[in-house]
């Protein structure tokens, strides 16, 4: 009896943690009143260009074209600091350009940031298009030879004339010249950067992104398309990024992409961020001065408010509430890192009772994952070596003074500080950003964990200290795979509910008394030789 009424009860909970998740999950999604992808937050990213010029001139002058709201790209505030006393703000030829100038002593930065909501437009190109009569007056320039792009020159003509009869289809035409462009190789680093004209690109057979595009646009004008360059740049949090350039070829009504460097052919998904239209540089100064640029990309999630837009339903979709939250202040990437926890403590519970990983602590994995979705994975980890290394070290040269545990805990805590903030101005002397964002490491966390470290070698030796560091290492980048992955993050923001599956997993983990997969492979031959023994 007891023992059905035990079966009933797992039952139960299966059925609330598991079904109604699920069930409302599915209703949420099939109501016609909502789509899921209107449901879902939309990416946001914070762009940050940052500009730092040397110059011996008394004064100095800088134009740099930034981004504007159009079709598929919404900007949020920007937010600006330089030692330039003077600005302004133009808009010409279809481009947002801002000078900044004043007085200087040699050394002058610009740093700028905004926020960019982008949308994955995909471009249908019609296969019965064809290029109409006499260019108007406003396209001819895009018809043009330039100093770059060497339309009419006998090489690109011939080549264009291969890759796109004049008897084949635009869509067809197309299609081959940006593939032909996509596939050429990027050139070998050297001392001196390659050539970036579209004949240069093609006589050497391969080509940077701007040499990609130029030679795209040449061949594409050569077919009598118009075609224009924009230099901007494409979003990919986490890479090392400078400015780069695709073409636009103009049918019908639109103005189409192509990236040749990025794989994009007449879609943007959501990547392509436009700065200024034209063939001329992104950044001037005046007089010329030695400039270094750097950007920097930082996703989010940009929620719609209260209510979804054309449902007049509140907030039953979480959208509501997040937005609501972030009304009143609260970032919606604390929201993320918060949401993902979950996630981290199930795969380090999991990875513990199930895989057998010993870690330095439960915590310590899924906390420096989430500081590697800040820092980068690479550099939090050698921010954590780094630090554990300084503070056993620390230890190892006040272990003479006998010290009570509570004050040598104090004095490791001030030491892991000490540790972090010298990695994180290394980083910025440097200019490795990334290395400076180990500030976001765990500090308490860290301490205690380097407490652990220390015990581990006393009482187990070197070789097993650098086992359960190997193995904590593999605990923070499972976590940081799963906790990062933005398809998940935009999931978990959209179906919160799902954690009451995740509780039901735990459970099940829980319930596990079986043996763990280390402890298989460590008696693998014992219990091989009982199923042999077994057998006779």
């Amino acid at each position: 009896m007891a023992s059905r009424r035990g079966t009933v009860g797992k039952l139960l909970v299966a059925l609330l943690l598991v079904a109604f998740p699920l069930a409302l999950g599915v209703y949420r999604a099939s109501d016609a009143a909502y789509e899921v992808e209107r449901m879902a937050p939309n990416p946001s990213y914070r762009v940050h260009m940052g500009l730092f010029f040397e110059t011996r001139s008394d004064t100095l002058r800088v134009r740099a074209y930034l981004p504007q709201n159009e079709g598929h790209l919404s900007l949020g505030a920007r937010w600006t600091d330089t030692d330039l006393t003077s600005s302004a703000e133009i808009y010409q030829g279809g481009n947002r350009r801002l000078e900044w100038w004043g007085e200087t002593e040699g050394r002058v930065k610009v740093e700028t940031s905004f926020t960019v909501i982008p949308s994955a437009v995909t471009y249908e190109i019609d296969p019965d298009f064809r290029v109409p009569g006499p260019p108007a007056d406003t396209t001819l320039p895009f018809l043009q030879a330039t100093e770059t792009i060497q339309v009419g020159d006998p090489r690109i003509a011939a080549l264009a004339q291969r890759l796109a009869p004049r008897n084949a289809s635009t869509a067809v035409a197309l299609r081959r010249l940006y593939s032909y462009c996509a596939e050429l190789p990027e050139p070998a680093r050297g001392k001196q950067p390659p050539p970036e004209d579209a004949l240069s690109t093609l006589r050497g057979q391969s080509g940077t992104p701007r040499g990609k595009s130029r030679l795209f646009a040449a061949l594409a004008r050569e077919r009598g398309l118009p075609t224009r360059l924009v230099q901007g740049l494409v979003l990919d949090p986490g890479r090392g990024l400078d400015a780069t350039t695709w073409a636009e070829v103009r049918l019908a009504a639109s103005w189409v992409p192509f990236c040749p460097s990025e794989g994009l052919f007449a879609r943007t998904e959501g990547r392509l961020v436009p700065f200024c239209r034209g063939d001329r540089a992104l950044v001037e100064s005046h007089p010329r001065a030695k400039m270094r640029t750097r950007f920097e990309v930082e996703r989010s999630f940009a929620v719609r408010g209260r209510l979804i837009e054309g449902s007049g339903k509140s907030a039953s979709s979480w959208l509501g509430v997040w937005g609501a939250l972030e009304e009143s202040g609260v970032s919606v990437n604390i929201l993320v890192i918060v949401l993902m926890l979950p996630v981290g403590a199930f795969l380090t519970v999991f990875l513990r009772n199930i895989f057998g990983l010993r870690t330095f602590g439960f915590f310590l994995p899924m906390l420096i994952a989430v500081a590697a979705m800040r820092a980068g994975l690479i550099w939090a980890i050698t921010g954590l070596l780094f630090v554990i290394g300084a503070v056993f070290l620390f230890r190892l040269m006040t272990e003479s003074l006998r010290l009570l545990h509570f004050p040598r805990l104090a004095a490791a805590l001030t030491s892991t500080v000490l540790a972090i903030l010298g990695l994180a101005a290394l980083g910025a002397l440097s200019g490795n950003l990334n290395l400076a964002h180990v500030t976001y490491l765990p500090v308490v966390v860290l301490t205690i964990a380097t407490e652990q470290f220390s015990r581990v070698i006393d009482e187990e030796g070197p070789i097993e200290v650098l086992k359960v560091t190997g193995m904590t290492v593999a605990a923070i980048a499972v976590c940081y795979l799963l906790m990062s992955n933005y398809a998940l993050q935009k999931f978990v923001l959209t179906f919160p509910e799902i954690f009451l599956v995740l509780i039901f997993f735990n459970i099940l983990v829980g319930c596990w008394t079986g043996m763990r997969l280390s402890e298989y492979l460590r008696f693998r031959q014992l219990i091989e030789a009982e199923r042999a023994v077994g057998h006779a």
